[in-house]
């Protein structure tokens, strides 16, 4: 530090020492400060003709009385006006001067202007060049003396264990013009009058142990310079010294979503802050299974991070990985995803193969499971024919998890080929089953018999059963036709496909007798038509019989009566026709299998326990059938006598 006209000014330059005293060696802009001996050195000097008396070994000004130089050595430089700025930085590193001096003596120095000029080593170092002094008096130039430093700042507490306190603190503010060279830090147990010195440092930690458990301390550190030791700075309160129990904290704040990233192939290093008071156990699992260390994939716990290690990762590395940290202070529990950015997995199959025609099939997938850290931005599907092993590109655009493919050749067997695609390459593949390109069902069977639930003289109701087979697609309609019983022609009854199963025939003619027959169609086609109807006269129907009773019920029959229609249609009634339906989805089928001509009836061939209804037609001369009369039952079939 040097004083300048009571101005204090920190110069560029190194420093030099003598004796238990220092110095900086100041470099200004323009000058240099080379130590001199006297005032009347310096004037003799500022003369710029006299030669300084100054050597390599001794420095005597003319008025010396002393009898002991003083020693010291100089780095001779050379000096150019031309790089006078560029080079200052460096002069301070070139100039080093070590001077020793006898105690009580100070040291005085002259700040030289440095135009054009060289110094030359001899037995005498001569000056060559002006030379201005431009500061010589030793009240403008002297040396600051060293003062004690301020105290320490900032001392605080960082960690308590059971048997030792951690303290930390901050420079002083003030090192009173000296370096501090060390710091002492001393203890006070409470009840206790003297303070105990534990350690002298030059850090600004210290961890102070073998304290008593359970025990309460002060403390206090001082900062100690070449002038002296400056005040304490001590804690305001004691410090209890036992275990601090924290329960475990997992930080992931610095991890967005939880989430890691890793190039396939790449080294991955997270460290992840762990706390926790004592140290927590921490483990780590993918799912529910506690992973094991491997040369590949292993962690390391420390006192402040759990860091995992994963070397040359692949996508399997990818997923979930549970955290568990625990200690006598309790558990938590976090999670980490780490993402490996690479290709994406095969589509998940099977692969859903629908809609086959003649010439075309639906392909349908899922997603890949694992989609290589970047979304899938289309798929690649191909097909080859099993006669061959040769691939073909179907489309290498496919948005959407699902195709379908098209201009494919009838009767033929193919094979399909799924590809996933993301920025970072292609998937492997899945494959489809084999599929042989043709209609995977036929048309429907036949269906029942058709039956005549209604006549007038301007219409005929027909009704049906569906097929027992609907060749392996949904029925879609059925199609009507009808005959005069003396024709071999057959004609459509309908022009619209019929939704139901049973149909009002009004394109007839009154007196003829007609016969029906029914169609059932669905995807394929339409089926076979089924057996004719019954002959039925296109006149007004007979009236159905009237009060249809049981009047005798056993395990196996049920005994009918009933009285005959009011109106026969303009025809005697020739005979009756009855039926019977199982409970509870049973269908109307025949009971009697001849023509019934008196009115009562035993349904026999019946099932104990079971439960039954019946009902009867009315047939006149004419072939006119009439509705089924009102329903009789449920009737179970027991050993019961009576009628109803």
């Amino acid at each position: 530090m040097i004083v300048i006209g009571g101005v204090e000014e920190r110069l560029l330059g190194g420093s030099f020492s003598f004796g238990s005293q220092s110095l900086d060696v100041a470099l200004g802009k323009d000058a240099l400060l080379i130590p001199g001996s006297s005032k009347e050195h310096c004037q003799s000097v500022s003369g710029g003709r006299s030669r300084p008396y100054i050597s390599r070994s001794t420095l005597e000004p003319p008025d010396s009385t002393r009898s002991q130089p003083l020693a010291w050595r100089l780095f001779l430089f050379h000096y150019s006006c031309y790089l006078r700025r560029l080079m200052l930085g460096l002069l301070a590193k070139l100039l080093c001067c070590f001077i020793e001096e006898d105690a009580g003596r100070l040291l005085r120095g002259l700040l030289w202007e440095l135009p054009q000029q060289s110094w030359e080593a001899s037995d005498q170092i001569t000056y060559k060049g002006r030379c201005r002094v431009l500061a010589a008096s030793r009240e403008k130039l002297q040396l600051a003396k060293p003062k004690k430093p301020s105290p320490p700042e900032k001392l605080g507490v960082e960690s308590v264990s059971k048997d030792s306190v951690s303290l930390m603190w901050l420079k002083p503010e003030h090192d009173g013009g000296s370096r501090i060279v060390h710091y002492i830090v001393e203890a006070l147990e409470k009840g206790q009058k003297n303070w105990v010195k534990c350690a002298v440092v030059k850090a600004t930690r210290h961890t102070v142990s073998s304290l008593r458990e359970n025990s309460e301390y002060f403390f206090r550190v001082f900062a100690e310079n070449q002038a002296g030791v400056s005040d304490p700075r001590e804690l305001l309160l004691p410090v209890l010294v036992k275990d601090q129990l924290e329960p475990p904290d997992i930080d992931m704040t610095n991890f967005p979503s939880n989430t890691v990233y890793v190039r396939a192939g790449s080294n991955l290093k997270v460290d992840i802050p762990i706390s926790g008071k004592p140290l927590p156990k921490v483990t780590l699992s993918k799912d529910g299974v506690p992973l094991k260390a491997t040369m590949r994939f292993n962690t390391e716990i420390t006192a402040e991070n759990l860091t995992i290690n994963l070397k040359e990762s692949v996508a399997t590395d990818a997923g979930r990985y549970e955290i568990t940290a625990s200690n006598a202070s309790g558990t938590t529990k976090a999670f980490v995803n780490i993402i490996v950015l690479d290709r994406p997995g095969p589509p998940s199959g099977p692969v859903v193969i629908s809609d086959v025609t003649e010439d075309s099939v639906i392909l349908k997938w899922q997603p890949p499971k694992y989609d290589g850290g970047s979304q899938v931005t289309n798929y690649i599907v191909l097909k080859r024919e099993t006669s061959t092993a040769v691939w073909t590109e179907v489309s290498a655009t496919v948005a959407r998890s699902m195709m379908k493919v098209m201009k494919l050749t009838t009767g033929e067997e193919y094979q399909f080929r799924i590809k996933a695609e993301n920025r970072f390459g292609i998937s492997d593949h899945t494959d489809s089953a084999c599929v042989t390109v043709k209609l995977p069902y036929t048309t429907p069977g036949p269906p029942s018999t058709p039956w005549v639930t209604n006549v007038t003289r301007e219409s005929i109701t027909v009704g049906w059963h569906e097929p027992v087979s609907n060749g392996g697609s949904a029925v879609i309609g059925y199609h009507l036709e009808m005959k005069d019983r003396n024709s071999i022609l057959w004609q459509k009854a309908n022009k619209m496909v019929i939704r139901t199963t049973h149909f009002k025939v009004s394109t007839i003619s009154a007196g003829l007798i007609y016969e029906f027959r029914v169609y059932a169609e669905n995807a394929a086609g339409i089926g076979k038509a089924s057996h004719p109807s019954d002959p039925v006269l296109a006149i007004d129907a007979c009236e159905p019989p009237r009060n249809v009773r049981i009047t005798d019920i056993s395990k196996t029959s049920v005994n009918l009566l009933w009285q005959k229609p009011a109106f026969d249609g303009g025809s005697k009634i020739t005979g009756y026709i009855v039926e019977k339906r199982d409970l509870p989805d049973g269908r109307w089928t025949k009971a009697s299998f001849t023509n019934v001509i008196e009115t009562q009836f035993t349904v026999s061939g019946l099932t104990q326990n079971s439960q039954y209804e019946f009902r009867v037609f009315a047939k006149n001369a004419v072939g006119s059938i009439s509705n089924p009369s009102e329903v009789v039952g449920p009737i179970t079939c027991i050993d019961t006598y009576g009628s109803l």
